[in-house]
């Protein structure tokens, strides 16, 4: 019994083998190891191998936009998910739009956070996460533009006292 097992296991797994792991698909899972072990630096390593196998992909972009992301590079996490999003299908776009609105809620523009969580709602009106992320940014877009208000205010008084 157990010959057969191992005759069977190695028949799968040259079967596997022969129908095609692309070399784009293996750099992806080793960096998604890399990933989940915050090995940040094999990680975009490994989705660069994977850009390069196959320039026109979107998931290894879209996978080092989100290193980009984990190291607080905001800036360059959203040039690359922007980047990904002109070759994904729509699941990985909502999901970009979405890591769009995260990056730049960190990097604390929030009326562009606030687009990217519409965005990300347009193509899947019932994600949670975008919805309470969007109550999120459009509550501290609200307390910024009244601190802001508050500033033009004092700055109006303190120019009315020096001119008196």
């Amino acid at each position: 019994m157990m010959k057969k097992y191992v005759f069977i296991l190695a028949f799968a797994s040259l079967v596997l083998t022969a129908c095609g792991s692309s070399g784009m698909e293996e750099a992806i899972e080793a960096g998604n190891v890399a990933f989940a072990d915050e090995d940040y630096e094999t990680a975009m390593a490994q989705y660069q191998v994977a850009a390069a196998e196959e320039p026109a992909a979107a998931a290894p972009v879209y996978n080092l936009a989100n290193v980009l992301y984990r190291q607080e590079n905001y800036e360059q996490a959203q040039a690359s998910m922007q980047s990904a999003m002109l070759n994904a299908d729509v699941t990985l776009t909502q999901q970009g739009h979405f890591n769009l609105g995260n990056a730049f809620y960190r990097a604390e523009n929030y009326a562009a956070a606030v687009e990217e969580y519409k965005a990300a709602l347009r193509l899947n009106p019932d994600d949670l996460d975008a919805k309470v992320n969007l109550e999120l940014a459009l509550n501290q877009l609200q307390q910024d533009e009244q601190e802001q208000e508050e500033q033009e205010e004092q700055q109006q008084d303190q120019q009315q006292e020096e001119q008196e």
